[in-house]
């Protein structure tokens, strides 16, 4: 009986003046091939039986790369922008069901396109012919699904990518069409109106509660909807042996991370709050610093997409702290509560405007550490 899960995504390894290199000249384990084309390098791991197996052993094989001469060179996945079209390839076994592209299509492609950048997303598949919906080749073992992008650009990603896929592999037959279906299928909506993606995608993923083996996954799936309402698209443009902790942060260009990664890894106990990379969250990051939080909870601070206003935004429970309003009002920053917050009840999450982390980043590094030290009680009465 075949293995359930593989995968052959793609990486691309550039050099530090922004210069693609054949991964053909430099790829040298079993781990690690590359593309007919001999340019992107082709990740490949043992097959598993399940998403953490698969996660694991992903990891392990992204691990033996670093030790060999492609691990001195930068890594990107995603959807290639810019360089060479890279795309994220899902093997399953044993299922050859004649639904099973529409079903992956529904709930494995679409929230991964979703996450995608606008321009991205148009260039793989426009510009490069890759990655349309039903894109789908019958092997020996199963069956090959070839519509995402490099899912590689974070640990959350691929988390995502293999439970939605085990998923699909156990529960086929508790699965449903959604209406929309064939509204997929648009030309326009493939290549731009993000918002509706991600829309159909949010509905796509609630489905799914429905199954019998969605309780098995259903961490990974749910960090979907913070990926994409809170930490906004993929982000492609980082080095992924610094998202993945291969590598530290390049000095003098503030601190990169992928949070969601962070939070899985659950190997930096001693920070409390945790950041995304978007534009001017170094400075903010630099000027809070640390806090630490007693009893372990952890506050995000992120920053809010143009979308959202210029106003502060707070979870529903920083919300109705009014230590945290206080604080915010004797600095003048404008806040509200986070339009359909996309979490879990009790999460805290502060999102930082583009005007305040540009205009104010000092008075953003400040109001960031007292509202954590008051969202961890550890501000005086």
């Amino acid at each position: 009986m075949a293995k359930v899960l593989g995968a052959d995504p793609e990486i691309l390894l550039i050099t530090k003046n922004g210069d693609l290199k054949f991964a053909e000249s430099v790829v040298t384990c079993t781990a690690f091939g590359y593309d007919g084309a001999a340019i992107a390098a082709e990740l490949r791991p043992e097959p598993a039986d399940t998403p953490n197996e698969a996660f694991a052993n992903i990891r392990g094989a992204l691990s033996l790369g670093m030790e060999t001469p492609a691990g001195k060179y930068q890594w990107f996945a995603g959807t290639g922008n810019g360089h060479h079209p890279t795309g994220g390839h899902i093997h399953i076994g044993d299922r050859t069901d004649a639904i099973m592209p529409s079903l992956l299509d529904v709930y494995l492609g679409l929230p991964l396109i979703a996450l995608e950048p606008e321009d991205g997303r148009w260039y793989r598949r426009d510009e490069g012919g890759y990655g349309y919906w039903d894109d789908v080749r019958g092997q020996p073992w199963g069956i090959e699904y070839r519509t995402p992008s490099s899912w590689l650009v974070s640990p959350a990603a691929t988390r995502l990518a293999m439970s939605l896929a085990w998923l699909i592999y156990q529960d086929p037959d508790s699965m449903t069409l959604p209406a929309w279906n064939r509204e997929l299928r648009d030309y326009n909506l493939l290549n731009g109106e993000t918002n509706k993606l991600r829309k159909y995608a949010t509905e796509a993923l609630g489905l799914l509660r429905n199954c019998p083996n969605y309780k098995t996954v259903a961490p990974a799936i749910e960090a979907y909807h913070f990926m994409a309402d809170v930490l906004g698209d993929w982000q492609e443009q980082r080095d992924m042996r610094v998202t993945w902790g291969f590598r530290d942060p390049p000095t003098g260009t503030g601190i990169i991370r992928e949070t969601q990664a962070e939070q899985e890894q659950n190997d930096d106990v001693g920070t409390s709050i945790k950041w995304n990379d978007d534009q001017y969250m170094g400075m903010v990051e630099r000027r809070c610093g640390p806090v630490a939080s007693p009893d372990g909870r952890t506050m995000w601070a992120v920053g809010a997409r143009g979308s959202r206003g210029t106003n502060v935004l707070l979870s529903p429970e920083l919300n109705k702290n009014p230590r945290v309003k206080a604080i915010l009002n004797k600095y003048n920053f404008p806040y509200q509560t986070w339009p359909n917050f996309p979490s879990q009840k009790g999460e805290l999450v502060i999102g930082l405007p583009l005007n305040l982390r540009m205009d104010s980043a000092d008075n953003c590094g400040r109001v960031v550490r007292q509202v954590a030290l008051s969202a961890f009680s550890r501000l005086g009465s």
